[in-house]
């Protein structure tokens, strides 16, 4: 099975290359075009394996409609210890066999169920998520982050009040219940040598680009987008290129419908309708000074979120039971992972010379030197 999943992914991932497909990537950053290419094919496999899962959820049973919305949670829930662990590891204050540069920390943060360190989810971490979820302050699920659940420099910033405002939500509640918030004042020893590395290969390769362009003027200057690996640019690829088989499956991926929930000024009322006229309990109002639009999209989601607490138990045991009996979708061989993550590949490259022309060591081996 794996060899023939390999197979499909590769024949895919060589269509990428087709040049029918340069009008898409035109305007984009070279570097950013491979990543996105991988991914691609690899979401693309994706729906050939779970074509029929995919098809089915657009045809849900009532009862299972907010299974989506509880495996979400359960996946915060991971990703608030992984970035605890960050925090630490940063710190110096633990090491992790599995984690030899900040970078990695992206990568679990993006194949958070894989994660082979993380403990099991433990019964307080499932009371306070309740909680959060019941909190009426509460009344729309996480937005998604650009760069991840993992963005320690975008998370740290801080403004003029001194509050971390990128900080989730989710984050916040969870130090707040925990006790976590301290490791918010830890230092960040680690990230800084590497970055002295990072610093020392980017000199070096300005000073070469400045050579260079004394013989040979620099071309002018093109801005690129960015081309992000996400659900937004897949669709927009999908739709320009693929077939009507695959264009259905992209049709009701739940990715696509999380992204139109996401955009505020989108929301159809009456997809909030909707759900409320489903209810299984008594659902009451609180406008709270609000517009009517606004009270039934807090409503309907409140609601929402308490469906998702009373399964959220189940979902958990589920899914530890699965991790402690070793038939888990865990990574276990985690070095060719890195191999083929093409942004750990750059970084990684980057600290390893950096570490050279320092005169040390090519290698990792620098924490608490």
């Amino acid at each position: 099975m794996a060899v023939f999943c390999e197979e499909i992914r590769k024949k895919f991932r060589d269509e990428m290359d087709n040049p029918k497909y340069d009008s898409f990537f035109q305007d984009c950053n070279p570097n950013s075009i491979g990543h996105f290419k991988d991914y691609y094919a690899n979401h693309k496999l994706n729906f050939v394996l779970n074509s029929d899962y995919i098809i089915r959820e657009a045809e849900k049973v009532q009862e299972l409609r907010f299974r989506d919305q509880t495996e979400e949670m359960l996946n915060l829930i991971l990703q608030k210890k992984l970035f605890n662990l960050q925090l630490l590891w940063r710190a110096e204050k633990i090491n992790i066999t599995q984690i030899y540069c900040s970078t990695h920390f992206n990568f679990w943060g993006s194949h958070i169920r894989q994660c082979p360190f993380l403990d099991d989810i433990t019964e307080q971490e499932i009371t306070v998520m309740k909680r959060f979820l019941q909190d009426p302050n509460f009344v729309d699920t996480t937005p998604f982050w650009l760069n991840g659940w993992q963005d320690y420099e975008d998370f740290m910033k801080k403004d003029q009040e001194d509050n971390y405002y990128m900080m989730p939500e989710w984050y916040e509640f969870a130090d707040g219940m925990m006790g976590t918030g301290s490791y918010l004042l830890l230092p960040n020893i680690r990230g800084e040598k590497e970055e002295v590395f990072r610093t020392l290969n980017k000199t070096e390769f300005l000073a070469k680009q400045e050579a260079k362009h004394k013989v040979t003027p620099p071309p002018p200057h093109v801005h690129y987008k960015t081309l992000h690996p996400n659900a937004e640019y897949f669709y927009d690829f999908a739709f320009q290129f693929e077939d009507e088989y695959f264009e259905a499956l992209f049709e009701h991926d739940n990715n696509k419908e999380e992204l139109k929930r996401s955009k505020e000024d989108d929301f159809d009322i009456m997809e909030y309708i909707y759900l409320l006229e489903e209810a299984d309990r008594p659902v009451y109002m609180n406008t709270g000074g609000c517009t009517w639009k606004e009270a039934i999209k807090r409503c309907a989601i409140q609601y929402q979120n308490e469906c998702v607490a009373d399964e959220l138990d189940h979902v958990v045991e589920e899914f530890n039971m699965l991790r402690q009996s070793g038939i888990g979708n865990i990574i276990q061989d985690f070095e060719e992972a890195y191999r083929n993550d093409d942004l750990i590949k750059m970084v990684t490259e980057q600290i390893l010379h950096g570490r050279e022309l320092s005169g040390e060591p090519r290698n990792f081996d620098f924490i608490n030197s």
